[in-house]
């Protein structure tokens, strides 16, 4: 087994140890060490020690305040807090919810001498059963999810207020402090509360934040959710959701792919307020523009062609916020800069670039079919009763 801290097997008090070996280093011979984590951040005090206890490898703290390893390892990576009570675990899905489940943290070596061992995490092993349980096992490679938590972060202004301002406050935190205390681990509950308060569609609270975050930011297209039979039968308010949001996705499903579709061939896979075309890569899906809506799904359930428009991420997020404009007039299509927020944009870069989706849209641009272009009465109803719109 590689280098990991994990849960001892017993019960007890859920006491963490480190067991393994690797590049002929063991555990044993890191007895009395310290550790550092070696992160993309930047090392990162640990103020943990493995210490022989009782006959056995114990992790202690060795500053008061400081969370234990596994909790420290869930702030890095913005994961809920975890657990160390095997009677506390939901024995459901999703596997990784707050308070709700066991974490153990594969590391590499990166370097050791007599007192000191730098460790890099490799794989977060979170678990919401029995360490034997496969089903309710789930592996995390540890270095993909801090680039992918990166691309987040350099994402944070497209995200709803609250939820970016949350991710940047978790960013300061991981990225400042010299150990990653609990002032980290608040900034993740913070995230978590912002993403149930704005309600992320797929979103269930408690749970991992960042597939959430990666939708929101542009950077995935969807949630998988666990089938409702395998949710918390303890946790009854996270089931009714779980069952709520497969329930509309099912529904959803069908129609909301064939609107995608329909509109990408429409538009020919081009932005229509920029231009940009989605590059055919044969093997790859043809990513970077969105089927948008008009008006918004979830309050008109309207996936037809003429309530769409195909449009690139960041056009796709400056129409939803209204920072761009779609117009209709005399049969032509024009995009405006919102002037509402015109005065509020001070950077000339991002002026210059909302300014090259501004003006007439070329008849190229649109479908060629009339009835395929975007429905007059829809924009009409988009802006309908919005002030200066």
């Amino acid at each position: 087994m590689p280098l990991t801290f994990r849960k001892q097997p017993s019960g007890g008090r859920g006491e963490y140890e480190l067991v393994g070996e690797t590049g002929g280093v063991s555990a044993i011979d890191l007895m009395d060490h310290g550790f550092l984590w070696d992160t993309p951040f930047g090392q990162k005090e640990t103020e943990v020690a493995l210490s022989n206890q009782g006959g056995k490898r114990r992790l202690r703290i060795t500053q008061s305040g400081v969370p234990h390893i596994q909790r420290q390892a869930a702030a890095l990576g913005l994961l809920p807090k975890s657990i160390r009570e095997e009677a506390k675990v939901t024995h459901g899905q999703p596997i990784v919810l707050e308070n709700g489940y066991i974490l153990d943290v594969q590391v590499s070596l990166v370097s050791t001498d007599d007192s000191m061992a730098v460790v890099r995490p490799a794989i977060f092993t979170a678990r919401s059963g029995p360490a034997n349980d496969d089903a309710h096992k789930l592996d995390m490679d540890a270095q993909q999810r801090f680039a992918r938590l990166q691309a987040v972060w350099e994402q944070a202004e497209v995200l709803p207020e609250a939820v970016g301002l949350a991710v940047l406050a978790h960013r300061q935190r991981v990225i400042d402090d010299t150990t990653i205390g609990t002032a980290a681990e608040k900034a993740v509950h913070t995230v978590i509360a912002a993403l149930a308060e704005v309600g992320a569609p797929g979103y269930i609270p408690g749970a991992d934040p960042l597939p959430a975050l990666e939708v929101l930011a542009g950077l995935s297209g969807g949630i998988e959710l666990p089938p409702p039979t395998e949710a918390p039968e303890d946790l009854p308010e996270i089931r009714i959701r779980i069952e709520s949001e497969y329930r509309l996705a099912k529904a959803r499903g069908a129609s909301h792919e064939q609107f995608k579709k329909a509109v990408q061939k429409a538009y020919d896979f081009r932005c229509a307020f920029c231009g940009m075309r989605a590059l055919d890569i044969p093997g790859l899906a043809r990513a970077g523009v969105d089927a948008a809506h008009i008006l918004p799904w979830g309050q008109y359930d309207l996936d037809v062609v003429q309530n769409g428009i195909l449009l690139c991420k960041r056009d796709h997020w400056a129409f939803d916020a209204h920072v761009l404009l779609l117009r209709h007039e005399g049969g032509a299509y024009s995009v405006e800069l919102n002037p509402r927020y015109a005065g509020l944009i001070t950077d000339q870069e991002t002026l210059a670039a909302l300014g090259q989706a501004t003006g007439p849209i070329p008849e190229d641009r649109l479908p060629t079919k009339a009835a395929d272009r975007p429905g007059p009465s829809y924009i009409e109803k988009l802006y309908e009763g919005l002030e200066d719109y």
